[in-house]
């Protein structure tokens, strides 16, 4: 559901063709920002240029760009710690680098700090999987699809600085589900159990509860494909260099209708609370196992929580 900030559920993989691209900024991008972006569109031949968060008049040759002038490249912005995500789309010239489109992604949201952008594995016909395929760097070729996220770490170029912690449920027949969008992590957090722990903990804001319910979970080695995802041994550190991108998986248990939990909330002044409640049902938005649950006294419905969220009494 769309709010007035244009933000929408913490949803993950929506085909192309029906991703939410037609959307109009609320909040415009500066004077500033516009010039930059006009500017490397006249000047540079790889230049990109957005088509759906600026305003008509000053920037006519923007306008020009968005009738049909090059390709278009869909972005789709994950952000951990509200939980939502947002979708946007920009015009850009063919064979464009990532280099113009990490600034692009920058001028649309000035408010986040460092980004990392990445592509996902998807079947031939067009299917697509909540698991990460490259990590894209500024010199690589911009795709017709990118995913982003914030990091809390400078962005470097080397593929083999970064690492995927994917958050999957085991359900009771024995498959595995996503339980939380892929997080991207600095290749650093994962010299230790600890500090990919501690890292895991910042990217999903979870309160010390679930924290520490999150470091219960087996975390393990595993092997991303098409769809798949083979879990390899359990994991303890990573330090080789190789250049290979590190995937790691927090293997969460299923939770069945009826199970009692506490989740932890803040009230309008930030402060802490935990409600005791039981779970409705569970069920998968957009490839994400989430729970419907019922608080106990009142008898009010939170819904869509995640994994990381509902931590079993």
């Amino acid at each position: 559901m769309y709010s007035d900030s244009e933000y929408v559920g913490f949803t993950y993989i929506t085909p192309t063709s029906t991703l939410p691209c037609e959307m109009v900024e609320e909040k415009q991008l500066s004077s500033e920002k516009k010039q930059m972006i006009v500017s490397q569109t006249l000047s540079d031949h790889s230049s990109t240029d957005s088509c759906g968060g600026v305003d008509e008049g000053p920037t006519k040759s923007m306008s020009f760009f968005k009738k049909g002038f090059g390709v278009t490249l869909h972005v789709r912005f994950f952000d951990t710690l509200r939980k939502v995500t947002r979708t946007q789309c920009f015009s850009m010239r063919p064979h464009s680098t990532m280099k113009y489109i990490y600034e692009i992604v920058h001028a649309w949201l000035p408010e986040m700090g460092n980004l990392v952008c990445y592509t996902v594995h998807s079947e031939t016909h067009g299917v697509m999987y909540p698991l990460i395929k490259k990590v894209l760097h500024p010199e690589d070729d911009a795709p017709r699809l990118v995913f982003c996220q914030e990091v809390f770490l400078p962005f470097h170029n080397p593929a083999h600085c970064w690492g995927v912690v994917n958050v999957v449920v085991l359900q009771h027949h024995g498959s595995l589900v996503p339980g939380y969008i892929p997080l991207v992590v600095h290749r650093s957090s994962l010299q230790s159990k600890e500090a990919l722990q501690e890292q895991i903990r910042q990217l999903c804001c979870a309160s010390p509860a679930e924290a520490n319910y999150m470091k219960s979970q087996p975390f393990l080695n595993c092997a991303v494909s098409a769809g798949l995802m083979d879990l390899v041994s359990f994991f303890d550190s990573c330090n080789d260099d190789s250049t290979a991108l590190p995937q790691i998986a927090v293997v969460y248990p299923a939770l069945a209708p009826g199970d009692l939990v506490c989740v932890d909330m803040l009230d309008r002044m930030s402060r802490r609370f935990s409600v005791q409640c039981m779970i409705k049902c569970s069920r998968q938005k957009d490839g994400i196992l989430c729970y419907d649950v019922e608080e106990m006294e009142v008898g009010y419905i939170l819904e869509g929580l995640t994994c990381v969220q509902v931590l079993p009494l």
